[in-house]
């Protein structure tokens, strides 16, 4: 069943690249996601970058705090993700070239726990800051979440 997954979830990328259109979205159940931070997710190896949200890094965080707070948002993703049972990735067609920091390409997704958007509610919680917004309150202990 995975294999079968997995082979649906590339044909679906690789076709949609071939073709010159945005990849089509997709469900899996919430146990195929697994989940790098906060806004960084995996499925049938291939990396997401969350589009519209950006929470605190766990590897290469900048201090213990940020750390911290990049496993929390991660743990609350994972349990909005197993309560609604199913992930639904919407692909936006556009993606992150690999770099010395990040040794995947990722491609920017939309993640959806059941119906909520993920981005959403990381920033409706606080978990995340806007994008755009400065990082600098992850080790500053002026941002935290509710």
């Amino acid at each position: 069943m995975k294999r079968l997954a997995i082979g649906l979830i590339l044909a679906a990328l690789l076709g949609a690249s071939a073709a010159g259109a945005a990849p089509q979205p997709f469900t899996v159940s919430a146990d195929a996601v697994e989940l790098i931070d906060g806004d960084t997710f995996v499925v049938a190896g291939v990396h997401y970058r969350l589009v519209g949200a950006d929470t605190p890094e766990i590897r290469g965080a900048a201090c213990y705090a940020e750390r911290r707070l990049g496993e929390i948002a991660r743990n609350q993703v994972r349990a909005w993700l197993d309560r609604a049972g199913a992930a639904r990735v919407e692909p936006t067609g556009e993606g992150q070239p690999a770099t010395a920091r990040f040794r995947h390409v990722r491609v920017y997704a939309r993640l959806f726990a059941g119906e909520r958007d993920v981005a959403e509610l990381l920033i409706a919680a606080r978990y995340s800051l806007l994008p755009g917004e400065r990082r600098s309150g992850w080790c500053g202990g002026l941002y935290r979440p509710h």
